[in-house]
């Protein structure tokens, strides 16, 4: 898939708003800090499957109160800073931003009496990858090279949210990632979640 789907769904999303398609408007803004699984998790060598993920979200009602569209942009480093043991074998150290796309539901907001303050989203996620060499060759005796690579991918997953005092709220979501069929990370993007917390500012 071509890189960039998520500037081209923002330019769409923009101009129907604009026509008067869609009544779209920022309702939200929040930051939020949690863990993400890195692409090593599965590696014995790597004592924590989890690395940081700071990441910034804003969001607006989509065409009625309950629906709302959401665009984030966050990122992470694994932190890997020297080879691993295993011989005939190049290690990498990765870091990635994160543009992320979704459309959201909370039943709540239906005016029905919905018991719990949680959302139901799904949505894209665009992965800018750099891969680092930092050690250790392949089977031929070959050092790697640093590379940039893109990645994308399916996301969905469960927001919920708590009113603080005045326009503030504390909110906290999980998420799944489900890699597109065929992408340079699918192996390390499969069965992949993330889990944050921040605090949120109605507009």
């Amino acid at each position: 898939m071509r890189p960039y789907p998520f500037v081209f769904a923002l330019v769409v999303f923009l101009s129907a708003s604009a026509a008067g398609a869609l009544e779209l408007g920022l309702s939200q803004v929040s930051l939020n800090v949690g863990a993400i699984e890195h692409f090593y998790r599965d590696n014995p060598e790597t004592p924590d499957i989890y690395t940081a993920f700071p990441e910034l979200q804003v969001r607006g009602p989509f065409l009625t109160s309950y629906f709302h569209w959401v665009l984030g942009w966050g990122g992470w480093d694994d932190g890997v800073t020297g080879p691993f043991t295993e011989a005939n074998d190049i290690t990498y150290s990765f870091r990635s931003q994160i543009f992320s796309a979704r459309l959201m539901f909370r039943p709540r907001e239906t005016g029905e009496n919905w018991p719990l303050p949680i959302g139901i989203f799904a949505g894209y996620s665009h992965h800018l990858v750099h891969a680092e060499y930092v050690g250790g060759t392949d089977v031929m005796g070959e050092i790697g090279r640093d590379t940039r690579r893109n990645s994308n991918t399916f996301e969905f997953g469960l927001n919920a949210e708590v009113p603080l005092r005045g326009a503030f709220v504390l909110r906290g979501e999980v998420r799944q990632y489900a890699p597109f069929s065929g992408d340079t990370f699918e192996a390390p993007q499969k069965s992949r979640r993330a889990y944050t917390i921040g605090i949120g500012y109605a507009l």
